[in-house]
């Protein structure tokens, strides 16, 4: 080859390489974003876990640990739903309505 050919076959490739370039310069910044926001993601719960575990320490090696006191306890229990009270029914059987059976009792036999 002669060197005007391959200056010629440079020239050609060089836009199509320079676009390339461009599109992963544009996956870059894309991908950079993602992962920033990931790592902060990461970050909140690694933050909370962190600072639970040293609260938790310092409360139960303490002379008096508030983190497992009645009131506490009382506290953590008003969060918890109460189930849904029952209405009795009238025939003893299971409604229509009713998915479950009441498996307490053994079947009565024949």
């Amino acid at each position: 080859m002669n060197l005007p050919t391959v200056l010629d076959l440079i020239a050609d490739r060089e836009p199509t390489t320079r676009q390339d370039a461009d599109r992963l310069r544009e996956q870059i910044t894309t991908l950079t974003g993602e992962l920033a926001r990931l790592d902060g993601e990461l970050g909140r719960p690694a933050t909370t876990r962190a600072t639970l575990r040293i609260l938790a320490a310092a409360e139960f090696t303490a002379d008096d640990p508030t983190i497992a006191s009645a009131p506490t306890n009382r506290s953590w229990l008003s969060l918890v739903p109460s189930p849904p009270a029952c209405a009795p029914r009238a025939s003893g059987s299971p409604s229509a309505s009713s998915p479950r059976r009441n498996m307490s009792k053994a079947p009565a036999r024949s």
